[in-house]
């Protein structure tokens, strides 16, 4: 079987660190590189802590705003591709440490639990009352998933009835980037 690995991207924002795929180590600068890069990538990524969302649009927010003084993150882009589980592979394997946040809707709920099963996290801004903090924007259809992290979660959700996207809540996310608050 043939896979496409030119164009699977694992999408994150460098820092200053080692071991980075797809150029320098210069910091504050979005990369994305491929399945091929990730699978050639010999050795661990180190970062410390990594901060991990559901939306790429986070990224150029991020390098936009906060440019070198954003710390290392990275994207799942949905459910997550063979290269974003290589980079999140390679990240764990330098010792990275995984902070999350999500869309508070079923299909990010169900994301959520699949990052974390394969690289373990802690919650950022990912529990019940971050999730009623949110002026939520759509109907939340779907089956509804478990939350083990903050187990009121999925409960909150239930009666709220509505969801909320990630980009929501982009002011508080890049306000804990830029002091350098930990989850």
């Amino acid at each position: 079987m043939v896979t496409d690995d030119l164009f699977q991207f694992g999408l994150c924002l460098r820092h200053r660190s080692t071991g980075w795929p797809s150029g320098g180590s210069d910091g504050g600068r979005a990369c994305a590189p491929t399945l091929r890069q990730l699978r050639r990538h010999e050795g661990p990524i180190t970062a410390g802590l990594v901060r991990i969302c559901e939306n790429s649009v986070m990224v150029a927010v991020e390098a936009g705003e906060l440019g070198p003084r954003c710390p290392p993150n990275a994207r799942v882009n949905g459910r997550p591709s063979a290269a974003v589980w290589r980079l999140l592979d390679l990240l764990g394997a330098g010792g990275a440490e995984f902070a999350y946040h999500g869309d508070f809707e079923w299909g990010g709920i169900g994301i959520a639990n699949a990052v974390r099963a394969r690289v373990g996290w802690v919650p950022w801004r990912y529990d019940s009352a971050s999730c009623q903090a949110v002026a939520a924007s759509a109907p939340l259809p779907g089956r509804v998933e478990e939350t083990p992290w903050a187990w009121q979660l999925s409960a909150a959700m239930v009666r709220q009835g509505v969801g909320a996207e990630e980009e929501l809540v982009i002011a508080d996310l890049l306000g804990d980037l830029a002091a350098g608050r930990r989850p």
